[in-house]
């Protein structure tokens, strides 16, 4: 369709381009038009470019705005469900992943196990070696349990000392 355009309307259309400052040049605004069936190429006059122009820049910013809250849901969801401490799902994500895991083991009459950890003498040692001691006392457990389950299981911290393991298709 390019090739079909005068010169008078390809100039029109460099000129609204660099007004715009878009990525996309106004000649592209002239393929893109009749192919949505918006104007054929003979009516496609510099005003319509311009304004079409506007819209495609509009909407590059719209899709980037889109992309970056997109992230920040993704960024704020990881921060809702991971432990404030630790790098396991908090007790209300692991609740939700055990609900999840549960209902697929009962819909396809699967197995499923949860493991229960509760760590004795968690509060000796804080007060004995202090809270620093006590959180590396809590990050070795959860390594342990991180390093030795599948990435389909769920290991969640349901309270201070307290751990649980979903094993999704596990039996005893």
């Amino acid at each position: 369709h390019a090739s079909r355009s005068n010169q008078s309307g390809d100039q029109g259309r460099a000129q609204a381009s660099s007004e715009y400052g878009t990525r996309q040049s106004l000649s592209d605004i002239g393929d893109t038009a009749p192919f949505l069936d918006i104007l054929p190429q003979a009516e496609l006059t510099p005003k319509v470019s311009q304004a079409l122009q506007a819209l495609m820049s509009q909407n590059d910013r719209l899709r980037r705005d889109l992309n970056q809250s997109k992230a920040r849901l993704a960024e704020l969801e990881e921060i809702a469900d991971t432990d404030p401490l630790l790098p396991v799902l908090n007790r209300r994500a692991f609740v939700r992943e055990l609900t999840r895991i549960m209902s697929f083991a009962e819909r396809y009459d699967v197995h499923a196990s949860m493991l229960y950890f509760d760590l004795d003498n968690l509060k000796a040692i804080n007060d004995r070696h202090g809270h620093d001691a006590g959180d590396a006392a809590l990050n070795h457990v959860v390594r342990l349990l991180t390093n030795n389950v599948r990435a389909s299981d769920a290991v969640g911290r349901l309270g201070g000392d307290e751990f649980g393991v979903m094993l999704a298709r596990a039996d005893l």
